[in-house]
């Protein structure tokens, strides 16, 4: 106990760090007065958009051949530039000056984005109506945010990426029925040697390692856990039966000789090239590096699979052995959010060129083109009707996030605090020590539970506890 707490103690000193990666009350945060009206542009102004490596090409090409098709804006021009997503919003926080007028960042940093006044508000109706009727409601909620001081929502992004964490897997020593189940998947790893892995995560933050935290019950699909609700900061709950389990079935595989790979400082692709791990726990961003591993012929990507709990799992809680469980993920989107240092006298342009590069038909066509697996709702419908255009290994992913979006939530940080509360306070520390069960002091069921009311303490108050209660759960 005394160790657990010193050790919060440190954690909690790393205080609210930025992950990943702010607005006004009016469109011109940032930048210059906001036109009103369409047209008035000036001969060659240009409009630049960042956006993945994977796809600059691509909008640079879309947004140009939109210009040139309208009469309001048909002097602009776009220039697209390759950029990691990951990384973009952290630029903005630092520098907006030297980003995009267009910048793609993943949802959970908009809150922050718009707390320090980095990007601009979204009043454009009809961009603000289709990102209503085109989007499943989840992303609808996450795309909105409040200003600093103020309870009221804005619009401050566009979705046109969805993205879910899935199973890579090589189809030479994994069969497509082994990889349904983790217990499958350690089946494959100790038919194919001593020493052999069945699956790694990127790392230990609370997005790439946030599938055990985040399983359900494969039947109900429901689950305790409570993050953030409505933007609540005190709506959190991590101490439920099911989320201990889900805990102690992570150490048991973390723990496996053909378990779980903790991440090191060998690359993962390495590991899976010389088949000393046979899957990859990651997201469409892993996609050309794992096909790279393992060839097209072995490449192979599913659904996170389920996994069964068993007496051990369970002891001390309410759960019942033989349960099975499903993996979850963050659901996401990657959006365009619209940089506050962008010229005010851009602005219309810029909101007709969102419209139009978010719309269903470049969704479609940036999927068939760069693999870009669409955020708008429905969209397995046209993915399905184009399957036989695509190569097999682009139709499995893409089919495999959308079915892991039934098994997921979107980030739930509206604001910048909600994003450092999750991540950077000191959770994903803890989680981690308690799965790896480092020093042998977190196997019992009594150890979890401190960690995972720890946790739950952390993300509210962003501190550690100075005591943990003798009975556990406990209302905090």
């Amino acid at each position: 106990m005394k160790k657990l707490l010193l050790g919060l103690g440190s954690l909690a000193l790393v205080g609210l760090t930025l992950v990943g990666c702010g607005g006004n009350s009016t469109p011109t945060t940032g930048g210059g007065a906001t036109t009103t009206t369409g047209g008035g542009a000036q001969q060659g102004e240009q409009i630049t958009i960042w956006v993945g490596n994977e796809s600059a090409e691509f909008y640079e090409k879309e947004g140009n051949a939109f210009f040139k098709s309208t009469t309001d804006y048909a002097n602009f021009t776009v220039k697209a530039v390759a950029t990691d997503i990951g990384s973009n919003a952290g630029e903005m926080i630092t520098d907006n000056t030297k980003c995009g007028d267009i910048v793609s960042v993943a949802h959970d940093n908009i809150g922050k984005l718009a707390q320090a006044n980095k990007i601009k508000p979204i009043v454009n109706e009809a961009l603000v109506q289709q990102i209503r009727d085109d989007n499943p409601s989840t992303f609808v909620d996450v795309v909105q945010s409040t200003l600093k001081n103020s309870t009221t929502k804005q619009f401050f992004a566009a979705p046109y990426i969805s993205q879910a964490l899935v199973m890579y897997y090589n189809k030479s020593k994994v069969t497509d029925e082994q990889a349904k189940t983790f217990e499958g998947m350690r089946e494959a790893a100790a038919n194919a040697g001593d020493k052999v892995k069945s699956y790694t995560i990127l790392g230990f933050d609370g997005y790439n390692f946030s599938f055990t935290l985040l399983s359900r019950n494969a039947e109900t699909n429901e689950s305790t856990l409570k993050l953030y609700k409505d933007g609540t900061k005190k709506d959190v709950y991590a101490q439920g039966d099911d989320e201990v389990a889900f805990a102690k079935w992570a150490q048991r595989s973390f723990a496996d000789d053909h378990g779980a790979l903790a991440p090191s400082d060998t690359a993962w692709a390495v590991s899976v090239k010389n088949g000393t791990v046979l899957g990859l726990i990651g997201g469409a961003w892993n996609y050309k590096a794992f096909l790279d591993a393992v060839g097209e012929d072995n490449f192979g990507v599913a659904p996170l699979p389920t996994y069964t709990l068993t007496a051990a799992d369970v002891e001390g809680t309410t759960m019942t052995a033989g349960t099975k469980v499903q993996a979850g993920t963050f659901a996401d989107c990657k959006c365009f959010v619209i940089n506050g240092a962008s010229s005010g006298t851009k602005y219309n342009a810029i909101s007709a060129l969102i419209k139009h590069l978010s719309s269903k038909e470049v969704q479609n066509k940036s999927f068939k083109e760069c693999s870009n697996v669409p955020a708008y709702k429905n969209a397995d419908q046209y993915i399905e009707s184009i399957k036989d255009e695509i190569a097999a290994s682009v139709y499995q992913l893409a089919k495999s996030q959308i079915k892991m979006n039934e098994y997921g939530m979107p980030q739930p940080f509206i604001t910048g605090q909600l994003n450092s509360l999750y991540y950077s306070a000191g959770a994903p520390d803890l989680y981690k020590v308690c799965v790896l069960n480092v020093d042998n002091e977190y196997g019992t069921t009594r150890k979890v539970r401190e960690v995972l009311y720890s946790m739950e303490y952390t993300w509210q108050k962003n501190a550690a506890p100075s005591t943990i209660p003798d009975t556990l759960p406990a209302t905090i």
